[in-house]
C-alpha cells in the first residue's frame, strides 16, 4: 500500500467513539476535502497495521486524539498517541486534544479512568504513556460540551487554519439562517424533529439536524427557545400541523417524558389526515422494546392520567409498527440515509400535490379506516398517502406506461372503469397494495430500493 500525504490522522478509541462522535468528525473532516486517515478504514485488509499506522502519521500533517473514557485501556491508542508526539518534537506536526466527557486534569495526572497499571506493559512503555498522557494534557485542544456538531464544527474550522487554508463562506442568501424556523411559523416547515433532549439532544440529533439543514431542509428542533409567554404546547401543535413530515428518534428515556409523548400523539393524528409522513429512528433500542416500553413506567408516573395513559399507549403502539430506521453501526451513514429517504419523501409529496387527481375517483382524506363486514367485523388501516397514490396511478397509468404484469392491468382496469368494483377492492385493501406496487414498480428511479422498504408501511389487507 503506498500512501499519499494525510492532512490529518485520527487517533481514537474504536469502541467508545468510533460510531458517533469520531465518526461524525471524520465525515465532516472530509467533507471539507481535509484529507483524513481513520486507522480503522484506510489499512487494507492482510497488511502490517502497525508499519501502516507509523507510515501514515509520519505522512500526515498533524493528528487529532480524541481522548475517551475507555482511551487509555488500549496500549494501541497510547502507542499511536507515543508516536503522534514523537512526530511533533522532529518536525511541525500539529496535534489537537479533544477531551470527550472525560477531564484534562485525569488526563494529565492519569486518574480515574486514565490511571495507567503496571501490567498493561514494561516500566519502559508505562513510564513512555505516561509522559504521553502528560503531554497531550497541556495541550490547547477541546473539550466537549453541549452541541456535539457545533464542537465538530469548530475543530474543521481550527484544522483548516493550521493548514493554513481558507474556506469560502457561502453567499448570504445560502446562508444557514434561511433554514431557521420563520418567525411566526407563516412559512410551512419539511420536518419536525421529535426527540428526548437528555438523550441524544447534543449528540445524535444534533448531528441529524445539522446535516438536515445542510441539505436544506426546513427543519424545526423543539428545543429551539420560544418568546417568554408563548404556550409551549400550543406552538408545539402548530409546528407539527405546519410540518410536512416528522422525524421521531426514540431514544431509551423518550417514553419517561409526557412531552415527547404529547408530540408523537399529535404526530400520529396528523399522520392520519394524510399529507404528513413519520419515519421513526430506534436509537440504541429495539422496537420491540417501544411497544412494551409505557407500562414498565406506569407506576413511575402517577400524576398522569388513564385517559393520557391510554392514548400514549395507543400511540406507542401505532409507531412501533412503522417502519423506520434501527441505530447500528456508522451514525453519519445512517444520518446519510435519513437525510436521503426524507428528501424522496418530500419529492413524492410535492409529486402529489402536483397531480390533478379526477373528482370521481376522490375519497375524503378523514377515511383512513374503514370498517368491513366480510372480515368477521376487523378495523383494516388504510395509508391515506398511499390511498391517493392509487387513485392518481390513473391519470400516470395513461402517460408514463409502465411495465406491469398482466393480472396488475386487469385489476387496475376494473379499478378505473367500474365504481362497483372500485368499491369491493377498497373493501378487501386491494388497492393499497397497489399504490405501494406502484411504487416499487414504477417510480424507482426517484430512490433506491432500500428507501422504498423505509417509507412503505406494513400491508394490513
Amino acid at each position: 500500500m503506498s500512501f499519499t500525504r494525510f492532512d490529518v490522522y485520527l487517533n481514537f478509541r474504536g469502541e467508545d467513539t468510533g460510531h458517533s462522535f469520531t465518526d461524525h468528525l471524520y465525515t465532516a473532516l472530509k467533507g471539507a476535502a481535509i484529507r483524513t486517515f481513520r486507522d480503522a478504514e484506510d489499512v487494507e485488509s492482510g497488511e502490517d497495521f502497525s508499519h501502516e499506522t507509523v507510515k501514515a502519521i509520519e505522512n500526515s500533517r498533524g493528528s487529532i486524539v480524541v481522548l475517551s473514557e475507555t482511551y487509555a485501556y488500549s496500549t494501541w491508542c497510547l502507542d499511536e498517541l507515543s508516536l503522534i508526539l514523537e512526530q511533533r518534537r522532529k518536525r511541525n506536526h500539529f496535534v489537537l486534544p479533544v477531551f470527550y466527557h472525560v477531564e484534562p486534569s485525569d488526563v494529565r495526572k492519569q486518574r480515574c479512568s486514565f490511571a495507567i497499571q503496571g501490567s498493561k506493559g514494561t516500566e519502559e512503555n508505562v513510564n513512555r504513556w505516561k509522559f504521553a498522557l502528560t503531554d497531550v494534557a497541556n495541550f490547547s485542544g477541546f473539550v466537549a460540551s453541549g452541541s456535539e456538531a457545533d464542537l465538530i464544527a469548530r475543530i474543521v474550522d481550527t484544522v483548516e487554519s493550521r493548514l493554513d487554508r481558507k474556506r469560502i463562506s457561502p453567499p448570504p442568501a445560502l446562508s444557514h439562517a434561511m433554514f431557521q424556523v420563520p418567525e411566526n411559523m407563516k412559512i410551512p416547515l419539511d420536518v419536525f424533529l421529535s426527540f428526548r433532549g437528555e438523550d441524544t439532544g447534543h449528540s445524535f440529533t444534533d448531528h441529524l439536524y445539522t446535516a438536515l439543514k445542510g441539505a436544506a431542509i426546513r427543519t424545526f428542533r423543539d428545543d429551539l427557545k420560544f418568546e417568554r409567554g408563548q404556550d409551549f404546547k400550543h406552538e408545539m401543535v402548530k409546528a407539527i400541523g405546519n410540518s410536512r413530515g416528522s422525524i421521531v428518534v426514540f431514544s431509551e428515556n423518550y417514553a419517561e417524558s409526557s412531552w415527547c409523548l404529547e408530540d408523537l400523539s399529535f404526530i400520529l393524528e396528523q399522520r392520519r389526515k394524510g399529507n404528513h409522513f413519520v419515519l421513526p429512528v430506534f436509537y440504541k433500542v429495539d422496537p420491540s422494546y417501544v411497544r412494551n416500553k409505557l407500562r414498565s413506567v406506569v407506576k413511575e408516573r402517577p400524576s398522569w392520567t388513564q385517559e393520557n395513559m391510554n392514548r400514549w399507549n395507543s400511540a406507542l403502539r401505532e409507531f412501533a409498527y412503522l417502519t423506520g430506521f434501527v441505530a447500528s453501526g456508522s451514525e453519519a451513514k445512517l444520518i446519510a440515509k435519513i437525510v436521503d429517504a426524507v428528501e424522496y419523501k418530500l419529492k413524492l409529496l410535492s409529486h402529489h400535490e402536483s397531480l390533478q387527481v379526477p373528482e370521481r375517483l376522490k375519497i375524503p382524506l378523514e377515511a383512513s379506516t374503514i370498517n368491513t363486514n366480510n372480515i368477521a367485523g376487523t378495523s383494516v388501516y388504510l395509508d391515506p398517502e398511499y390511498d391517493r397514490t392509487a387513485l392518481e396511478f390513473q391519470e400516470e397509468y395513461e402517460t408514463r406506461k409502465a411495465n406491469l404484469d398482466e393480472t396488475y392491468k386487469e385489476m387496475l382496469h376494473e379499478f378505473s372503469e367500474c365504481p362497483e368494483a372500485y368499491s369491493a377492492m377498497r373493501e378487501k385493501n386491494i388497492y393499497s397494495i397497489l399504490s405501494k406496487r406502484f411504487l416499487l414498480e414504477h417510480d424507482k428511479s426517484m430512490g433506491s430500493q432500500e428507501y422504498y422498504d423505509v417509507i412503505s408501511s406494513d400491508d394490513n389487507g
